[in-house]
């Protein structure tokens, strides 16, 4: 069986991908696209690097650099420069 330390990382792990997940659908998504205006904040960034502030063994740096280079792919940026990006800052 399954521990409940162990059960509560993976459930952890599962909430941050499923937040993530939905964070990245509502980037795509194609909603009111004005020009000129202001673009908001990256709330992928946010949400990591909130989770890593707060409890740095839910959230591993495999899983971080998976999601984000799923973003990097979704959103059609360079591949990997912003997931190195991330990744080099949530560990420091």
């Amino acid at each position: 069986m399954i521990s409940t330390a162990s059960r509560s990382l993976l459930v952890y792990r599962i909430l941050y991908f499923t937040l993530a997940m939905l964070v990245i659908f509502f980037r795509i998504l194609p909603l009111s696209h004005q020009t000129g205006a202001l673009p908001g904040p990256d709330l992928l960034l946010v949400l990591t690097f909130a989770w890593v502030v707060r409890r740095q063994d839910y959230v591993p740096i495999w899983l971080i650099a998976a999601v984000i280079l799923a973003e990097d792919i979704l959103t059609m940026r360079p591949p990997g420069l912003w997931c190195a990006i991330v990744v080099i800052a949530s560990e420091f």
